[in-house]
């Protein structure tokens, strides 16, 4: 009588399966290894790092061969731990690894992407996707992003709220408005919101969309391009309340009267603070001699007071 066999017939040494993996990534046969890789439930990041710089030199051999999900699961397990000098170190000689040169996930992102686009853009898109996602491209991925079953993929990658959030940021209405529709959130928290940005001037646009999101020198930029007092003083109050007075000079330099207003809030600034020196040069060049030479009273710089104060032509 023959006792049950089990799963015994199904066993496959762990030493064995990585010398044919290797056998077959050799040979040049990755849909084999892949399919070897995930029948064994070894990590997908050997298929790279058994020779990274072979898997690289035939990235294009690789796309033709294997099918677009499984080329997203080895993006998405992709690591920058080296495996074959790691979980599977015993199996290989270190003397004759090689090394890439740069950064693992960029370098073989980078590759499948440029790859996948040239091949076919539509038929690898959810791969091409991966691809934005992992090297953090999320802007490029968002503009890709034109089909539901697109959405559906970011959303599986990226938590909806920050997904949102980067839609925002990319001043994409449309797609941000398809994202949150896909969230739990209540549409009377979010649709008054974007339906007001519509109504915006673009640059007034981004200004609001970078303030919601914490991006102040972005922000900066854009309130500085928007004309009218209002839109002016708004400018000042976010470089007073957020301290950006150095970068506002940066954009106002070829502005004059703007410019002149940034020195003075400068100015007070670094006189609340008693930097009295640095309020003194910025009082000056802005031509609030007064407040200039009470700055540098306060430090006894006398001399420096004299010059101001003949050119207040004070005795």
């Amino acid at each position: 009588m023959q006792l049950p066999r089990g799963n015994l017939e199904t066993i496959q040494p762990r030493a064995l399966t990585v010398l044919t993996v290797g056998q077959l990534l050799d040979g040049k046969k990755y849909n084999d290894a892949m399919t070897l890789l995930r029948r064994q439930r070894i990590d997908l990041n050997l298929c790279v790092d058994h020779n990274c710089q072979q898997f690289i030199a035939d990235v294009g051999v690789f796309v033709s061969q294997v099918d677009p999900q499984w080329i997203t699961l080895l993006i998405t397990e992709l690591s920058p731990t080296v495996v074959t000098k790691d979980a599977y170190s015993s199996y290989y000689n270190q003397d004759k690894q090689q090394k890439m040169d740069k950064s693992k996930v960029e370098t073989v992102c980078s590759a499948l992407y440029d790859e996948m686009m040239v091949a076919d853009k539509d038929y690898f898109l959810l791969p091409i996707l991966s691809c934005l996602v992992k090297t953090k491209k999320m802007k490029k991925a968002i503009e890709l992003c034109t089909s539901d079953e697109a959405l559906k993929h970011l959303l599986f990658l990226v938590d909806v709220d920050k997904l949102y959030a980067e839609a925002l940021g990319a001043y994409n209405l449309e797609i941000a408005l398809r994202i949150v529709g896909k969230s739990q959130k209540d549409p009377k928290e979010y649709l008054p919101f974007l339906n007001s940005l519509r109504l915006m001037e673009p640059n007034y646009m981004k200004y609001t969309i970078d303030k919601s999101l914490g991006r102040l020198e972005s922000a900066l930029y854009h309130i500085a391009q928007c004309q009218g007092n209002d839109k002016e003083q708004l400018c000042n109050q976010l470089v007073v309340e957020n301290s950006l007075y150095r970068e506002a000079l940066e954009i106002f330099v070829n502005d004059s009267e703007r410019l002149k207003e940034i020195l003075e809030l400068y100015g007070d600034h670094l006189h609340k603070c008693k930097h009295y020196e640095e309020a003194g040069i910025m009082y000056t060049r802005c031509k609030k001699y007064e407040e200039a030479i009470q700055a540098f009273l306060a430090i006894g710089e006398w001399k420096q007071c004299m010059v101001l104060a003949n050119k207040l032509n004070y005795e």
